[in-house]
């Protein structure tokens, strides 16, 4: 099963559950309107964590027509909850030659993370930076900066 929701950013896509290729054929239908009708880049927020292992053929044609549409993507965010899954984003991304545009990141070690994902893909601010100096209470931050 899938959604795609046009946003500020682009699109937010949530996959879930087992994808066949009928689902995955209508979806890149839908996602072609979309980039018909967006002009200019587009980010996109993709949630898989309620995705199953995807089968090589469903990957290899997300892979596909991701390439095709590269140019537009200025930033992605996958957000996983398995290990598995994460390897898998992450071959994702070098299969679809968009991994310098995209970052996993993973529920389990970042709870904030569509906040993450926001930054990401708004402000270009990499996920982990600054999460240390978020906790760091003011006074400790004043004396480190001293």
């Amino acid at each position: 099963m899938y959604a795609i929701e046009k946003t500020e950013y682009g699109i937010y896509v949530t996959f879930s559950g087992i994808l066949n290729l009928n689902e995955v054929e209508q979806y890149i239908r839908e996602k072609e309107v979309f980039m018909n009708d967006h002009p200019g880049v587009y980010s996109a927020l993709v949630d898989v964590r309620r995705l199953a292992t995807p089968r090589d053929e469903v990957m290899d044609l997300l892979s596909k027509t991701l390439k095709k549409s590269k140019e537009k993507l200025l930033r992605m965010a996958i957000i996983v909850t398995s290990p598995v899954v994460h390897g898998i984003a992450k071959q994702f991304g070098f299969r679809s030659s968009i991994n310098n545009v995209t970052r996993v990141i993973n529920t389990n070690k970042n709870t904030d993370w569509e906040k993450v994902a926001l930054n990401w893909i708004n402000d270009g601010i990499e996920p982990g930076q600054n999460q240390l100096m978020t906790d760091i209470p003011p006074k400790v931050l004043t004396d480190l900066l001293k």
